[in-house]
């Protein structure tokens, strides 16, 4: 399970299969609550289906073939543990600059605001609300 680079989501990622005619290796993760209630680690055996004939949804996790040394994913840790990169052009020369934990949340909340079809809840707005403090975190 890693962060997904250039999202704001988190990404189960698995040995590819086939599902209806479509290589699928990667299902993403938008509920947190839903995550913690599957108990789905890094190495675990997943079952997974197409959702509305499209999305890859992680259905199943086969507790019994997990291993012994298995430990809960703890993400606020997964996410120090990253280096998660920015590109942004300087003179012509695109460069990468380090995201902080803020930044990813001022995405996320716009991803899922777009989703959601929240009016009137500007990228000013979230902003605002993420450096007072009002928000510090979406799940």
């Amino acid at each position: 399970m890693f962060w997904g680079h250039y999202s704001s989501c988190r990404i189960y990622a698995f040995t590819s299969i086939n599902i209806n005619g479509s290589e699928v290796t990667k299902a993403t993760l938008y509920n947190l609550a839903y995550l913690k209630r599957l108990d789905i680690r890094v190495g675990d055996f997943v079952g997974v289906t197409n959702s509305n004939n499209m999305i890859p949804h992680i259905m199943d996790i086969y507790y019994k073939k997990r291993s012994t040394e298995s430990v809960p994913f703890d993400m606020q840790q997964s996410l120090k543990n990253q280096n998660i990169w920015e590109p942004f052009e300087v003179n012509g020369v695109v460069q990468r600059k380090a995201v902080s934990l803020q930044d990813i949340l001022i995405k996320q909340l716009i991803h899922y605001s777009k989703i959601l079809r929240i009016g009137g809840l500007s990228f000013v707005l979230i902003k605002q609300l993420v450096e007072k403090k009002s928000c510090h975190r979406y799940c």
